[in-house]
């Protein structure tokens, strides 16, 4: 309809095109204006909605670190952890403390085995 004139006869203005701010490459990288490939994040945590609250990056090498350990405990329980998000979910709340709200039974094991604070109650 746009540009067009509708059932009624009111006409509506055409959309206007523009180019996109930001695209993602193939492999998950931000582009910018000029094309370049961009970190998706700044390394102090403060680029996006996964950062809106100010508790910095969920990931890192630190945070890497302990999920792998926390994966090897758990497959040494014969345990598999399902996703390897879910693992860093895991450990980032695990080290800061936090207890993760979560309804799949993919976190159920961090919770049994290695001391993941559970919101569900």
């Amino acid at each position: 309809m746009r540009g067009r004139a509708g059932p009624s006869g009111q006409t509506y203005p055409p959309l206007i095109r523009r180019p996109p701010a930001a695209t993602f490459s193939r492999k998950g990288r931000r582009k910018g204006a000029s094309g370049r490939r961009q970190p998706l994040s700044s390394p102090t945590g403060g680029g996006g909605p996964a950062n809106a609250g100010g508790g910095g990056q969920i990931g890192g090498r630190d945070v890497a670190l302990q999920a792998a350990r926390h994966y090897r405990t758990l497959r040494a329980l014969g345990v598999t952890p399902r996703k390897t998000i879910d693992t860093l979910i895991a450990a980032r709340c695990l080290e800061s403390g936090h207890a993760l709200l979560f309804s799949a039974r993919d976190f159920e094991p961090f919770v049994e085995h290695l001391g993941l604070a559970s919101g569900m109650g």
